[in-house]
Formats: C-alpha cells, sequence, structure tokens
C-alpha cells in the first residue's frame, strides 16, 4: 500500500463512519527476509532480485510508518513461532 492509498482507504473509512484503524505491521529483519527467500524454491531469489525487492518494500513503507503514527500502527516480531505472531495479532483485534 503507498501513502496515497492509505489516505484514500482513511477518505472511505471515515465517509462511512468506521474508526479505530489498526495497521499490523509484521516486521522481520531484512537478514532473515533474505535468508528465507533465498531458502525457498524460487530460483529468481537466489539470483539477488531478493535485495532488490527489499529495497522497493522499504521505500514504501517508511513512508506509511510515518503516515500512520504510533497509534496506528501494532508492531509485531514476526520472526517468532506462527503461534505467537497469531495471538500477538488477536491480541491487537481485540483491543
Amino acid at each position: 500500500m503507498t501513502v496515497g492509498q492509505a489516505e484514500f482507504l482513511d477518505s472511505i473509512l471515515e465517509a462511512s463512519g468506521i474508526s479505530g484503524l489498526k495497521v499490523i505491521y509484521l516486521n522481520v529483519p531484512d537478514e532473515v527476509s533474505l535468508k528465507r527467500m533465498k531458502d525457498s524454491k524460487k530460483s529468481e531469489y537466489k539470483r539477488g532480485i531478493g535485495e532488490e525487492r527489499l529495497k522497493i518494500f522499504r521505500t514504501i513503507i517508511g513512508p506509511l510508518v510515518d503516515y500512520y503514527g504510533e497509534e496506528t500502527i501494532f508492531e509485531i516480531d514476526a520472526t517468532q513461532s506462527q503461534s505467537a505472531i497469531s495471538a500477538e495479532i488477536v491480541s491487537v483485534i481485540e483491543k
């Protein structure tokens, strides 16, 4: 999602009377993401495309994090087990 798309979503939510947006950010360090990509079966990641995709992702995510701010974004460490990540997501949703 880009900041422009986030602004559009916010306008739709506001017009619909919906408030309390929560953004869940599953954070994974770059080196972990790269290892996961390289360990995958997709050969494109083994040719260095993973680094380029991460760079694009970080370029997009930075402005979104700034746009939404700490009150809206709930960052979860996505290096944990799937059950721990799921439990944290449920906790955020139920707040």
